[in-house]
């Protein structure tokens, strides 16, 4: 079975707005954004976070965004200023969005299905070609970019 059978775009929408809401219950709004791909390729820095699925489907779920939204995530998750945040903080917690989102979406799957730890990655990656994933959704928070990507085995970056 294929993941993109079961994980559409309105999942992942109402997937993110829930995990947003919890995150940064008072904090902005996140926005459905066509545009977020693009204003990835353009932003100074990136941070990509993927974990993969197996089991009863196989792929890959990705959350890609800009390095000042990387930052604010990390401050609102740690309840830090940014200037105290590390580079290993930003990770960790983008990496901890894509757990989220991932856990999300497996949870929804028949069983068996495992997902893995997070894989984070910073600077241009498989995520930039938003076209080759079964469902992209592209978000604005706080006027930076996020890209969520679901991704069929079949799909996946080698």
């Amino acid at each position: 079975m294929l993941l993109s059978e079961l994980i559409g775009p309105e999942t992942i929408e109402e997937i993110a707005h829930q995990l947003w809401a919890s995150l940064v219950p008072t904090e902005g709004v996140l926005v459905p954004s066509a545009c977020a791909l693009a204003h990835l390729h353009r932003a100074s820095g990136r941070i990509t976070a993927a974990v993969s699925i197996s089991g009863s489907c196989d792929g890959t779920v990705e959350l890609a965004c800009s390095e000042p939204l990387g930052r604010a995530i990390a401050a609102f998750m740690f309840g830090l200023p940014e200037a105290d945040l590390d580079e290993a903080a930003v990770t960790d917690a983008v990496g901890e969005l894509a757990n989220i989102v991932g856990g999300n979406v497996k949870s929804l799957l028949p069983p068996p299905t495992s997902l893995s730890i997070p894989i984070v990655t910073t600077g241009p990656t498989a995520s930039d070609e938003g076209r080759t994933a079964s469902c992209a959704v592209g978000f604005d928070f706080l006027g930076e970019p996020a890209l969520v990507l679901v991704r069929d085995a079949s799909l996946a970056p080698a």
